[in-house]
């Protein structure tokens, strides 16, 4: 059981430090947003999947680990063990809460930066609609003088 234990104890801890790095990231996303920095803002977005889909993996190999300990020693659960036989399931179930706290900090985060992103979509949608009239404007004035420099021309 203890070698269970242990890999699913180490695969709990690495989802930990994947947490955290998706922390720093929302963070930085958050950052990016103030400063309305698009690209860096695209970049943090695509490291966050990244760390993502590394946490995703990482919860595969635990539920995988669990199914073990569980098919082999009949527990329903890591919170069921004993943990004063098997110290390792305390601090499967402690690293599960500090991981679980992360979590919820960034839940928190990305609500901010959600409401932060919606304004700055907002921003640059009307950035594109003024674009696009000057662009008309433009567009307009330079077919005007095209067709008077064409007349001028022909009166020469």
């Amino acid at each position: 059981m203890d070698n269970i234990l242990n890999k699913i104890l180490h695969l709990t801890s690495v989802n930990m430090q994947h947490a955290n790095l998706i922390l720093k990231v929302t963070l930085q996303i958050k950052d990016h947003i103030k400063s309305e920095s698009v690209n860096s803002l695209n970049d943090a977005i695509a490291l966050r999947q990244k760390h993502i889909k590394d946490v995703s993996a990482t919860k595969d190999a635990i539920d995988a680990n669990v199914g073990q300990l569980k098919a082999r020693y009949m527990v329903g659960s890591v919170e069921e063990i004993d943990t004063s036989r098997h110290p390792k399931a305390g601090e499967i179930l402690d690293v599960g809460a500090r991981t679980r706290a992360i979590y919820k900090e960034i839940y928190h985060i990305d609500e901010e930066n959600r409401k932060g992103a919606e304004i700055l979509i907002r921003n640059y949608k009307d950035e594109l609609k003024d674009i696009h009239s000057s662009k008309r404007v433009t567009d307009v004035y330079k077919k005007h003088n095209e067709g008077r420099s064409m007349i001028l021309n022909k009166l020469k």
